[in-house]
């Protein structure tokens, strides 16, 4: 690591990853990446023109849009009612 371009950096609480790193954990595109950036839905560092991502808030992020199944009994299949018109 150079003095002047750093690769990855380290906190006490965890990794940071680069944006190819974290659209990779989130199996996404970069440019996907970015847009979630500049709307903030997904916490990042800055410094300069270096962007970086914690490891623990990518999983953060992972677990809080997890779907969770559904109790078999809740299912209620929808009708099959044609929708064109006889």
């Amino acid at each position: 690591m150079t003095s002047t371009e750093p690769t990855r950096w380290s906190f006490p609480d965890g990794e940071l990853l680069t944006k190819q790193e974290a659209a990779a954990a989130l199996t996404i595109k970069i440019r996907t990446l970015d847009d979630w950036r500049a709307n903030k839905l997904l916490p990042f560092i800055e410094k300069g023109r270096y962007i970086r991502f914690r490891k623990s808030d990518i999983e953060a992020f992972l677990a809080s849009h997890t779907v969770q199944p559904r109790a078999a009994a809740a299912y209620r299949p929808r009708s099959r009612k044609s929708t064109l018109a006889a």
